[in-house]
């Protein structure tokens, strides 16, 4: 059994959690590794990703097989049926979730599962699908649009220096440490990055973003794992918590090594879970991310608290 630490995701951070799942669910995916599961190891005082692997390989090779996978993929029609989720109606949002619906099949639902992602025709705001609150792009913004750049980017290969730039982008998200060098916006999911335009003379518009390409990448690509359902009413996600008029994601560290089912079922069962429940269940460890709103328009996470 081969082990990859991850140690460029850290469990306090959002975006850290969802960029580990998102590597994860593409590792699963790389015959090379062999069967992969996702653990939690403590790194530098707190808990960073491992990848647990049949078949080992070392941290470079791993992310040279990444970024293969990255260039493989092609297009990705999950990105391109719309510029945005929360622009489409009740009809085009089921029209273009039709396909993904009658291809899914035990082992292969991976398009039907974005399309539970993205939210719920059964859902609307303003007379227009309600997307999944993971969805916080706001003015030029597009959450699809934005996804399928961040893909292609990656993917290309630089004029001059090939594939060296898109390689270390993946080598500083997955190991660290994250430089925010790359004029990337972290769509919300990374409290460092908020860009306080009323406390500037610039519009947030007009200023540089600070962010790590390939973490927002592998973030997005953990969309999967929060599927979004009709609930009392409502849009409900999994992992997000609604207490009265405040949202809040909350997500579960663990250590013994779990398979993508097993991650599953554990992300949709611990918001229900008694803190004296943890220890038995194998949770070392329960963080909890308020969705900041200050008008109608704007959301992003705020900095995590370590529940227990």
């Amino acid at each position: 059994m081969g082990q990859i630490r991850l140690t460029g995701l850290k469990a306090g951070v959002p975006i850290g959690f969802m960029a580990a799942l998102g590597t994860f669910r593409h590792a699963a995916h790389i015959p090379e590794l062999g069967t992969v599961e996702l653990g939690w190891t403590p790194h530098a005082g707190q808990w960073c990703a491992s990848l647990h692997t049949t078949e080992p390989r070392e941290s470079e090779a791993f992310v040279k097989l990444l970024l293969d996978r990255v260039k493989a993929a092609g297009d990705r029609p999950e990105f391109q049926w719309s510029e945005a989720v929360k622009t489409r109606s009740r009809e085009e949002f089921a029209k273009a979730a039709r396909p993904a619906i009658e291809v899914a099949s035990a082992a292969d639902h991976e398009f039907a599962d974005w399309f539970a992602a993205f939210g719920s025709e059964l859902v609307l705001k303003n007379d227009k699908v309600e997307s999944t609150p993971l969805d916080m792009t706001v003015a030029r913004q597009q959450f699809l649009a934005d996804a399928a750049w961040l893909t292609t980017s990656l993917a290309t290969p630089d004029k001059k220096v090939g594939d060296a730039l898109n390689l270390a982008s993946f080598q500083e998200t997955l190991f660290g440490p994250w430089k925010y060098a790359e004029n990337q916006h972290s769509l919300g999911w990374d409290p460092s990055t908020i860009l306080m335009g009323a406390f500037t003379p610039k519009a947030p518009t007009a200023m540089n973003k600070a962010g790590v390409r390939g973490a927002v990448w592998l973030a997005m690509e953990s969309l999967p794992f929060f599927p979004c359902v009709y609930q009392a009413g409502r849009l409900a996600t999994r992992a997000f918590v609604r207490e009265k008029r405040k949202l809040s994601f909350q997500w579960p560290i663990w250590t013994q090594p779990l398979s993508r089912t097993a991650v599953q079922t554990f992300l949709a069962q611990v918001p229900d879970m008694k803190p004296e429940e943890w220890n038995a269940r194998g949770v070392a460890a329960v963080y909890s991310s308020n969705v900041y709103k200050p008008n109608k328009y704007l959301s992003s996470f705020q900095p995590a608290v370590l529940m227990g």
